[in-house]
């Protein structure tokens, strides 16, 4: 008789997926990313409204009230108005447009 465990023929069950971070490469393709500083205590504040605007893009701390903030290209325009209103509302300091990657500096600081 064979064991109830085991069947012949079944799939094995799947391994866990090792938990990586995305590479920065795959992460910005087709992102817009710029520069923002905040007071430490509005972070919350700036984090919170991106997220609720869904699919507006992300925002990453470094430290403190320094973040950077990436879009879809689809959805600059909606960013962009957005950090606009954190320069008038909070007091937010607007950084320069990072640079795409395999882009110069010079190419990203370009209106897009």
């Amino acid at each position: 008789m064979s064991d109830p465990q085991r069947s012949d023929g079944a799939a094995t069950a799947p391994r866990a997926r090792a938990k990586t971070p995305l590479p920065i490469e795959q992460m910005r393709s087709g992102m817009i990313a710029r520069e923002l500083s905040v007071s430490p205590p509005d972070v919350v504040f700036v984090k919170g409204l991106i997220e609720a605007s869904e699919g507006i893009g992300a925002l990453f701390a470094e430290r403190g009230g320094d973040l950077t903030i990436v879009a879809p290209e689809s959805r600059w325009a909606e960013m962009s108005e957005l950090l606009a209103d954190l320069e008038i509302e909070i007091g937010a300091r607007l950084g320069p447009i990072l640079p795409s990657l395999g882009e110069s500096a010079a190419a990203a600081g370009e209106p897009r």
